[in-house]
């Protein structure tokens, strides 16, 4: 794993600073959330935008409070996971600092929201030509996702010294921790 990803993470790991993930995320948002709402609009018709997966994922609305708790929501994710790691980095010795994993926290939703909006792209077309009527569960998603959680197993060994599964499975942790809290928040608003 470390030969398949190690030079690339190295060449562009100097680049992962809080300012230019902070533009990043703010560009990746507008982005996805425009092809979301685009893709929602070509296969209006599919069946996938009735899924609970969709209601997850699917883009920001355009109104005060949905985009203020959006945000909050994004500031307090990547602030409080990356204290979490911060601690977890620390007990294994990593050399780790606060503004660069707030830095990789912020990269990690940027890579997030591309994961979804390249599932929704693949999904809502096959859910519309197969005539799938799926309710519930993740349908592939999160299995998608362990592609983000390898990328960034690798990025974090490589800034703070530690071994890729110690971060890949704090990172694992800590995200699907966040996840489940999100899910569970956003269906009580």
């Amino acid at each position: 794993m470390n030969g398949m990803f190690g030079p690339y993470i190295e060449k562009w790991m100097h680049l992962i600073t809080i300012k230019n993930m902070l533009l990043l995320a703010v560009i990746s948002a507008i982005i996805t959330d425009f092809g979301l709402h685009i893709l929602s609009l070509i296969f209006s018709k599919s069946p996938f935008f009735k899924t609970f997966i969709w209601e997850v994922i699917g883009p920001i609305e355009l109104e005060a409070v949905p985009l203020i708790g959006y945000v909050l929501g994004i500031v307090a994710f990547v602030l409080v996971s990356s204290g979490i790691l911060y601690g977890i980095f620390k007990v294994f010795k990593g050399q780790v600092t606060y503004k660069q994993l707030v830095a990789d926290m912020l990269l990690n939703s940027c890579i997030t929201s591309w994961i979804h909006l390249i599932f929704v792209l693949f999904a809502a077309p096959i859910y519309l030509f197969l005539d799938l009527h799926i309710k519930g569960g993740s349908s592939g998603l999160s299995t998608i996702e362990i592609f983000n959680v390898i990328i960034m197993a690798q990025l974090m060994s490589k800034q703070f010294g530690l071994s890729p599964w110690i971060t890949g499975i704090a990172f694992y942790i800590v995200s699907f921790v966040f996840g489940i809290g999100g899910i569970i928040l956003s269906m009580s608003l």
